[in-house]
């Protein structure tokens, strides 16, 4: 692809690496732009504390092609269920 060509690529910067960064990246993709996303932590790290995400949360990273590795990654929590880092309920 030549310069021209490349220009006329619509384009779009991403501040941020965390999932809502991540996920917009990965739409914009999908939809055709070319994506850099910019995170200021050199790398990422656990920090101990699970992740809650919303039924509507889920459903768009499902419909953005993430529902396999949503069910391999995560557990439903049923109302009241405490969990410790291992997933396992307490």
């Amino acid at each position: 692809m030549d310069r021209q060509q490349h220009a006329k690529i619509p384009q779009a910067l991403i501040i941020g690496g965390g999932i809502a960064g991540l996920t917009t990246a990965l739409a914009l993709q999908q939809a055709g732009l070319t994506v850099r996303a910019f995170e200021q932590a050199e790398a990422s790290r656990e920090e101990g504390a699970g992740t809650a995400l919303w039924s509507n949360a889920a459903h768009v990273l499902a419909h953005l092609g993430c529902a396999d590795l949503l069910q391999s990654l995560g557990a439903p929590l049923k109302p009241g269920d405490v969990a410790d880092t291992l997933g396992r309920s307490g």
